[in-house]
């Protein structure tokens, strides 16, 4: 494996976190799972490590589960064993609509389960081809500066 120079880790890291930010962007328009706040796109950022590994973190609380996603699972909490007797929810349209919740907890809702989304995936492939062009330059470059002395 290659050893790059803290200069080219730092370019790495920061196409990767811009590429990150464009990639939320697009997931952000077909999820309404994912935040569309500046505080959710500013709050990733990397570090290099010191083996020269460029790491990735996230200072949102529920990071994991926009990245890993979440199984589908009974919701309990949400029957009329509970107290609870409806639940409003709100339509593509912004209309309305009031659903009785089951009785008890055996016949509970099942959560549909929250998709994974794999924005800082295709980022890093972004982010890695556009630091292989730069790198195949910066040789071409050297090359035919050394041809010429």
């Amino acid at each position: 494996m290659a050893n790059f120079d803290k200069k080219s880790l730092d370019e790495f890291g920061r196409n990767w976190i811009k590429f990150i930010r464009e990639e939320i962007k697009k997931d952000a328009l077909k999820s309404t799972f994912i935040p569309r706040s500046k505080e959710f796109y500013n709050s990733f950022s990397y570090e290099i490590s010191p083996d020269g590994n460029v790491e990735i973190y996230s200072s949102w609380p529920w990071v994991d589960v926009i990245v890993d996603g979440a199984p589908r699972y009974k919701m309990a909490w949400l029957t009329q064993a509970r107290g609870l007797n409806v639940v409003p929810l709100m339509q593509r349209d912004g209309s309305m609509v009031f659903r009785t919740v089951p009785l008890t907890i055996g016949k509970a809702w099942i959560h549909p389960k929250i998709a994974a989304h794999t924005f800082i995936n295709r980022a890093f492939d972004r982010a890695i081809a556009i630091s292989i062009g730069d790198i195949v330059t910066k040789v071409i470059v050297n090359a035919s500066t050394n041809r010429k002395r």
